[in-house]
């Protein structure tokens, strides 16, 4: 009936929100799901919900936004982002991608990386991000951009010993290797797409305010090479010391 600036907005994918809605009046009503699946933690990490008002002022600022995107199935679940360019619907962000874009991003209070050990595994819990990302002019030709992404995460589960600093490293390497992966599919999709729905020629001009006018003008997201370099910090939670020396004792 009306749609206001701060109503959280979806897309419908394998059907329409119509159907979905006829759908929920037979089970589990539609707001009532979607407000479940939001207090998901495991779908925060990859579906954050978004209004209104952020898609438009995306559209607005640079031209592209992405739109979280529900699945009609035996009941309507997560599938990411859809990507919009201008008013069109250009593609799909799918889990690993949309991941990505939520570590660009910074949202990542619920990103769970599950990896794999000698002696078992481990459940790193991711509880921050920061990316910056970097023009590169050769000559004065704006030639690329480098995405410089620093990670903080918890031992949420595993045995791994963080005080042995070669186990520490190990972690680490892994879970960078996994983040810049996601972060990759993100970026690949932008350029593919020419959408750049993250907002990236901001992002590089808040790093050289000075080369703004120069940045504007040579703009052109599918013809830059993207560097990308992800750096993690694993840091032990006070359960995992708790759990580790008991283990230990």
């Amino acid at each position: 009936v009306e749609m206001r600036l701060d109503t959280e907005l979806y897309l419908v994918q394998g059907g329409t929100a119509g159907a979905a809605i006829r759908q929920s009046a037979e089970g589990q009503p539609v707001a009532d799901r979607l407000e479940a699946m939001e207090d998901d933690p495991g779908l925060a990490s990859w579906s954050m919900a978004r209004t209104v008002r952020e898609i438009l002022a995306d559209l607005e600022r640079c031209g592209a936004s992405f739109v979280p995107v529900l699945r009609m199935e035996a009941d309507l679940e997560a599938a990411g982002y859809g990507i919009l360019r201008g008013e069109v619907l250009a593609g799909w962000a799918g889990e690993e991608a949309a991941r990505g874009i939520n570590l660009l991003l910074g949202k990542v209070d619920a990103d769970v990386v599950e990896v794999a050990l000698p002696d078992g595994a481990a459940a790193l819990r991711v509880v921050g991000a920061q990316t910056k990302v970097r023009p590169v002019f050769a000559d004065g030709t704006l030639t690329g951009l480098e995405i410089c992404c620093q990670i903080d995460a918890n031992l949420a589960e595993g045995g791994a010993d963080l005080r042995d600093p070669e186990a520490r490293r190990s972690l680490e390497e892994v879970l960078a290797q996994v983040e810049e992966g996601r972060i990759r599919e993100a970026l690949n999709l932008c350029q593919s797409l020419d959408a750049d729905f993250m907002d990236l020629k901001t992002a590089a001009g808040l790093e050289r305010p000075w080369r703004w006018t120069e940045l504007c003008r040579q703009w052109e997201l599918s013809a830059l090479d993207l560097s990308v370099s992800v750096t993690a910090g694993i840091q032990r939670s006070y359960d995992a010391v708790r759990q580790h020396d008991f283990i230990n004792w």
